[in-house]
C-alpha cells in the first residue's frame, strides 16, 4: 500500500505503462490519503470518463483508494503505408493514470485515461460530502455515507445505501435507486433518469413537497400524499401582445403536510416513491 503525505496543493500521479504482452491481468493499485482536518467533514469530488465507482462510509479518518483496471490487451498490427512508417509495427497499449490531490479536507480524485475503464473502491469518513460521476463502462454505488450527495451517470445505473442527509442524483441510461435513512431539513432533492427506474425510499416521517412526472411510465407510491395540480402559467413578453402560456406537466403531491421540494423526473420508466 502506498501512503500519500500530506501537502496542500500537490497532485499525485500514476501512471503504469503496459507492459509489452499481448495480454495481462487487472492491474491493481491501493492509496491511503490522510485529511488535513481528519475527524471533521469534508467533500470527495470523483470523476471518470470509463468505470465504476464505489464510496463505502467507514469509522475512519482517511481515504482509502483501490484503482483496478480489467485486463489489459495489447495489440500489434501492420503500422501502414507511410514513408514513415513502413516496414514497421504499430503497438497499441492502454495505461493507468491515475490522480489524487488533498486540500483541507477536499479530496479530488480523478483519470484523463479515456481508453480504457478504471474501477474505483473509496472509502471515506461516514461524514462527508461526495459529487462524484462516470461516463461510460461503469456503475455508481454509494453506502453509509451522510452529507451532501451529488452523483452523475450516463450510461450506468447509480445506487445509495444507508445515507443521509441530501441527495441530487442524474443519469440518462441507468436505474437510480436510493434508499435514505435521514434527510436534511428544509434541503431540495432530485432524482431523474432519461431511460431507467426511479425508485427512492424516504423516511415516513418526511415533510416535503413531490413533484413528479414520468413521460412513458407509471408513479406508485405507499406514502399517504395530498395531491395538487399546478395551473397553466403565462409569461409576460416586453413586446406588446406577446405571451408565453406555460404547460406544467408534473404532478404534486405533499408528504406529512408538505416541505421541500423533491423531484422525481423520468421519461422511459417508472418512479417508485416509497416509505420506509
Amino acid at each position: 500500500m502506498k501512503t500519500l503525505k500530506k501537502i496542500s496543493g500537490t497532485v499525485i500521479i500514476l501512471c503504469l505503462s503496459a507492459a509489452l504482452i499481448f495480454a495481462q491481468e487487472s492491474s491493481k493499485e491501493e492509496l491511503t490519503i490522510p485529511l488535513t482536518n481528519p475527524g471533521q467533514p469534508g467533500k470527495l469530488e470523483c470523476s471518470l470518463v470509463n468505470g465504476s465507482i464505489t464510496v463505502t462510509g467507514y469509522s475512519g479518518n482517511e481515504i482509502h483508494v483501490v484503482a483496478t483496471q480489467p485486463v489489459k490487451k495489447i495489440t500489434v498490427e501492420d503500422a501502414g503505408f507511410e514513408p514513415d512508417v513502413q516496414g514497421m509495427k504499430k503497438i497499441s497499449a492502454s495505461s493507468f493514470n491515475l490522480s489524487a490531490e488533498e486540500e483541507d479536507n477536499i479530496v479530488e480524485i480523478g483519470s484523463s485515461s479515456w481508453k480504457s475503464a478504471i474501477n474505483l473502491e473509496i472509502q471515506v469518513p461516514q461524514k462527508f460530502s461526495l459529487d462524484v460521476g462516470t461516463v461510460n463502462q461503469g456503475n455508481i454505488t454509494i453506502q453509509n455515507v451522510d452529507g451532501t450527495l451529488e452523483v452523475s451517470n450516463v450510461n450506468g445505473s447509480i445506487t445509495l445505501t444507508n445515507v443521509s442527509g441530501s441527495v441530487v442524483t442524474n443519469t440518462v441510461n441507468g436505474k437510480i435507486l436510493v434508499d435514505l435513512v435521514r434527510v436534511d431539513t428544509d434541503t431540495p432533492m432530485s432524482f431523474a433518469s432519461f431511460n431507467g427506474d426511479v425508485d427512492v425510499t424516504l423516511p415516513g416521517s418526511v415533510k416535503a413537497t413531490a413533484k413528479m412526472k414520468s413521460t412513458s411510465g407509471d408513479i406508485y407510491t405507499d406514502f399517504e400524499v395530498e395531491f395538487e395540480r399546478k395551473k397553466s402559467k403565462v409569461d409576460e413578453s416586453d413586446e406588446e401582445g406577446v405571451y408565453k402560456v406555460t404547460i406544467d406537466e408534473y404532478v404534486y403531491g405533499n408528504l406529512n403536510g408538505g416541505g421541500p421540494e423533491f423531484v422525481f423526473k423520468n421519461y422511459h420508466g417508472n418512479i417508485y416513491l416509497r416509505k420506509k
